[in-house]
């Protein structure tokens, strides 16, 4: 196959189509299972991390499965809002239009 050469004009066309569809694509709230995962890691690793150093008791490793604990209960729950949430953001952004009966449309 053949390559054609693209102009800059064509090639900055490309870019910008590219960014606006990842901006109407992006749903506020989209990274927050993400954000969730990373800070639950952190927290639970900064409180082993804790109580190891003032007690020396190596029991204190099991809270390693606090993470799968929490995050596995919380993940459910952040998508089911999300994807609730990313619904309403899809229905306001289709263009709507009432059928008033015998073909016409309003809006």
């Amino acid at each position: 196959m053949e390559e054609r050469k693209i102009t800059e004009f064509e090639s900055i066309e490309i870019i910008t189509s590219m960014i606006s569809r990842t901006k109407d694509r992006l749903v506020k709230g989209s990274g927050n299972i993400l954000l969730m995962w990373g800070y639950l890691i952190v927290a639970v690793t900064a409180l082993i991390w804790v109580l190891l150093v003032t007690t020396h008791n190596a029991a204190y490793n099991w809270f390693w499965f606090l993470i799968w604990i929490i995050g596995g209960i919380a993940t459910p729950i952040m998508a089911k809002k999300q994807r609730v949430y990313e619904r309403l953001v899809a229905m306001n952004r289709k263009p709507h239009s009432i059928e008033l009966g015998c073909g016409f449309r309003y809006g």
